[in-house]
């Protein structure tokens, strides 16, 4: 515990960056040997909503505000934290997910936590909008994530941790274009 929490956020940083900049396409245009230009979007002015706000999710919530983004938390008390414009607590899951365009998973997976995100709470989020986890997987259902993925309900997730650990290597998320 706290061990990891400038390494998770600073992962959750660079996963934001790379999703927004669209890193991906530009790494796949260089193994092509192709020039291609994307638009490309800024962090400023977007909206990073973080479930767990612990050591990760509360350097996080520094670390965005210095790309001046507005930021969401979500936890189990509505306590405020340092860095949090807006906090939330698990009762209002469904307004915290409608504005966030980032959600940022930095919370462990407890009974509390396990499977609460699944298709109905991703239908909320914006199309545009992003999925990270960084610390466990298993609080985002992952066939719901596939789903959502699928019929573009949200844009694309970066995913560091996996509800099975490792992933296997017929996982679909290895493969997923998103």
């Amino acid at each position: 515990k706290g061990s990891g929490g400038i390494p998770m956020a600073e992962t959750a940083i660079m996963l934001m960056l790379m999703l927004t900049k669209h890193a991906a396409h530009y790494f796949k245009a260089q193994q092509n040997r192709q020039w291609q230009i994307r638009q490309n979007g800024e962090l400023g002015g977007m909206t990073a909503g973080i479930i767990g706000l612990g050591h990760s999710g509360s350097d996080l919530a520094r670390k965005c505000k210095a790309f001046n983004m507005r930021t969401l938390g979500l936890r189990r008390t509505n306590h405020p934290c340092v860095f949090i414009d807006e906090m939330f607590t698990q009762d209002n899951l469904l307004q915290f997910l409608g504005q966030s365009d980032f959600l940022i998973i930095t919370a462990p997976n407890t009974p509390e936590t396990n499977g609460m995100v699944g298709i109905n709470e991703l239908r909320i989020m914006k199309p545009s909008s992003y999925i990270i986890v960084t610390s466990r997987g298993g609080v985002i259902k992952d066939d719901a994530l596939l789903k959502a993925l699928d019929q573009g309900l949200i844009s694309g997730a970066a995913l560091d941790a996996h509800t099975t650990e490792p992933l296997p290597p017929e996982s679909p998320f290895w493969t997923h274009p998103n």
